[in-house]
């Protein structure tokens, strides 16, 4: 049970919001009321409905939320560091994007399901998610293309490459609990996908 001491508005709408993934992860969207909410957060349904009209506007308040500024941030700083070269970069980055989706796997997780189900919800995923992200990835790719570093690319087409790959490669081995064997280990997992990315999958003695 939460306080149910009087907060800002501000404070009270980030607490149910935060509320809210807690109860969404636990028993999933569809089966979390907002009566529920309310019980869990110690005030009346109605003081809900005072910030979110209905339960689809928290999730949508929770898509629009501020959570990629730390990642966003991560990535810049690796691809500005000059002590790495471009393999330590790719590297880095995709490590960096692996412990972010782990870290945030319920969020992620919930908003992807809904998507499925939700056109409002999946425009909303698009546009200020997936799409950021891509821009985000694609400014520091047009980058190192205008420096050389690679051939000419579609800049947005890789971006969506990289972040689709290690988003799936998430999906299966922690949400769907797929296992061969083998744990995700994010250092190895992300040196040999940066190889992949950078030096194909054909052995240097099989290319003409």
């Amino acid at each position: 049970m939460q306080s149910t001491e009087r907060l800002p508005a501000s404070q009270r709408r980030q607490q149910i919001l935060d509320v809210a993934l807690e109860l969404f992860a636990e028993r999933g969207y569809s089966a979390t009321s907002t009566r529920l909410l309310a019980q869990r957060l110690g005030v009346s349904e109605a003081l809900i409905f005072r910030y979110f009209a209905t339960k689809r506007d928290i999730l949508l308040a929770l898509i629009s939320s501020p959570r990629l500024q730390d990642l966003e941030g991560e990535v810049a700083r690796i691809a500005k560091d000059p002590s790495l070269d471009l393999e330590a970069r790719w590297v880095s980055g995709i490590a960096a994007l692996l412990r972010y989706l782990r870290r945030n796997q319920s969020y992620f997780r919930i908003i992807y399901d809904e998507a499925q189900r939700d056109r409002t919800v999946a425009s909303a995923y698009l546009e200020q998610i997936l799409a950021r992200m891509g821009e985000t990835m694609a400014g520091h790719f047009q980058g190192s293309i205008n420096r050389g570093e690679y051939r000419h690319l579609n800049p947005g087409l890789l971006s969506l490459a990289v972040f689709g790959t290690v988003f799936n490669l998430v999906v299966v081995k922690d949400w769907l609990h797929i296992q061969d064997g083998q744990q995700l280990d994010e250092e190895q997992t992300a040196r040999e996908l940066a190889s992949m990315f950078l030096h194909g999958i054909v052995s240097s003695n099989k290319q003409s």
